[in-house]
């Protein structure tokens, strides 16, 4: 568990792979709430808006443990190479979580008397959105990869 002041990787490593799953999960519960990539017809408006809000916080909550946690602070400082992967993903941070951001405000515009979006135009929004978290997550876990396969000494 907790050495030294410091989580093991596997501590770690099971922290980060559960956190990952809850936001997988609620990403195939928005995507179904949007319609999409199913025969359902999306959910009502109040229950996208609210979805897409759960997964905005479970985004927050992905980033925040990423960067306290999921870069390997003792690793990096061994191998530069590995701070230099982790500081061009945490800028990417910013980027996706505010395309998150938008999409939730335009969900949040279908509670409106007179919506200014369409869940047709969240949909297409979100599609895109999710491939480039998608493209950022599978960078992350390489990275994590290179760090835990350094710190077990894979390939020696």
């Amino acid at each position: 568990m907790i050495s030294s002041g410091r989580f093991s990787n596997s501590t770690v490593r099971a922290d980060m792979q559960r956190d990952y799953r809850e936001l997988r999960d609620l990403l195939c519960i928005a995507k179904d709430s949007l319609g999409i990539a199913t025969d359902r017809p999306a959910y009502p408006p109040r229950q996208i808006a609210i979805t897409l809000r759960q997964l905005q916080h479970r985004l927050a909550v992905h980033f925040t443990l990423e960067e306290a946690f999921g870069y390997g602070e003792e690793e990096r400082l061994r191998a530069p190479w590995l701070s230099q992967k982790a500081a061009q993903l945490r800028s990417e941070h910013d980027h996706i979580f505010a395309r998150l951001k938008t999409i939730v405000k335009s969900a949040d515009q279908l509670l409106e008397p007179e919506p200014t979006s369409s869940v047709e135009e969240i949909s297409a929004m979100f599609e895109d959105f999710t491939i480039d978290l998608r493209l950022h997550e599978d960078r992350d876990a390489e990275l994590l990869l290179s760090i835990f396969d350094d710190d077990l000494g894979v390939g020696d």
